[in-house]
C-alpha cells in the first residue's frame, strides 16, 4: 500500500509538471501571436505615417484591422481609401470583396472581385475567390466555372480547393466531386486526408460511414468539418463546428 501511495504521488507530480509545462507553452504561444500581431499593426501604421497616400499601406491596415481586431468599419474605410488612391491595385479589390462577402454583401463582393480580375486576368487567387463568392451566393454553375479557371492557371494550388468539391456536390455533379477529391488527396500527399473517402461514402449513400470518416479525420479544420456536416444535412453539428471555428479565430 505504501509503495502504491508513493507511486501515485510521484505520478501526480509528473502529471502536474506536464500540465504546467503545457500551460506555459500555451501562454508563450499566445504571447508570441500577440507580439506578431502588434508588430504587423505597427509596421502598417509606420508605412501610413511615412506616406498616408500609399494604397498598399491602407490595404495592409484594412486587412489587419479586420483579421486581428474585427474592427470592420475601420477596415472597410482603409480598403476603400486604398482603391481611391489606386483603383488598379488588385489586392485592395480582393480584400474589400472578401470583407463585403463576410458581411453578407455578396453581390458587392463579387463586383469587387471582378474589378480585381480586370486588373490582373491571370491572378489565380482572384479568380478562385470569385468562384467561392459565387458558391456562397448559391450560384454553383458560375462558381464551378471560375474555380476551374483558377485551378487551370495554378494546377498545384490546394488552398480553397475543397470549395470546388462542395460546389460540384451542391450542383449534383457527384462524380466530378469525387474526382476533385482524389486530386486534392494526391496534391496534399497526406495519409490523414480523407476527401476521397468521405465523398465516395457520401455518393454511395453510406451516411453512417461518412459521419464516422468525418469524426476521425485528423487535421481537418473546424470550418472544414462544419462545411462537411452541412453537406450531410447535420445542421446542429455544422453550427457546433462553425462556432468552434469562430472561437478559434477569435483566439488567434
Amino acid at each position: 500500500i505504501a509503495k502504491d501511495t508513493r507511486y501515485n504521488e510521484e505520478k501526480s507530480k509528473e502529471i502536474g509538471k506536464l500540465e504546467a509545462s503545457h500551460e506555459y507553452e500555451k501562454q508563450m504561444l499566445e504571447q508570441e501571436k500577440e507580439h506578431e500581431k502588434q508588430q504587423a499593426l505597427s509596421a502598417a501604421q509606420r508605412a501610413l505615417d511615412l506616406d498616408p497616400n500609399l494604397a498598399e499601406a491602407h490595404t495592409a491596415m484594412g486587412r489587419l484591422k479586420g483579421s486581428y481586431e474585427w474592427d470592420w468599419s475601420t477596415s472597410e474605410g482603409h480598403l476603400r481609401r486604398a482603391i481611391e488612391l489606386n483603383s488598379n491595385y488588385g489586392d485592395a479589390h480582393l480584400t474589400l470583396g472578401t470583407h463585403l462577402a463576410r458581411h453578407g454583401r455578396l453581390e458587392e463582393g463579387i463586383a469587387e472581385l471582378k474589378k480585381a480580375i480586370a486588373v490582373d486576368p491571370l491572378a489565380d487567387q482572384y479568380i478562385v475567390q470569385l468562384g467561392r463568392l459565387h458558391m456562397f451566393n448559391h450560384q454553383y454553375t458560375e462558381a464551378i466555372k471560375q474555380m476551374q479557371k483558377g485551378y487551370e492557371i495554378a494546377p498545384n494550388r490546394t488552398s480553397g480547393r475543397g470549395n470546388l468539391v462542395s460546389a460540384y456536390w451542391l450542383n449534383g455533379m457527384y462524380q466530378e466531386a469525387i474526382a476533385e477529391s482524389e486530386m486534392i488527396d494526391s496534391l496534399l500527399d497526406n495519409p490523414n486526408s480523407k476527401f476521397t473517402t468521405f465523398f465516395r461514402e457520401l455518393a454511395s449513400g453510406n451516411r453512417a460511414e461518412a459521419i464516422e470518416t468525418l469524426e476521425n479525420w485528423e487535421g481537418q479544420s473546424s470550418s472544414g468539418k462544419a462545411n462537411r456536416y452541412a453537406l450531410l444535412g447535420e445542421k446542429d453539428l455544422a453550427i457546433e463546428w462553425l462556432t468552434k471555428a469562430v472561437d478559434e479565430r477569435a483566439n488567434t
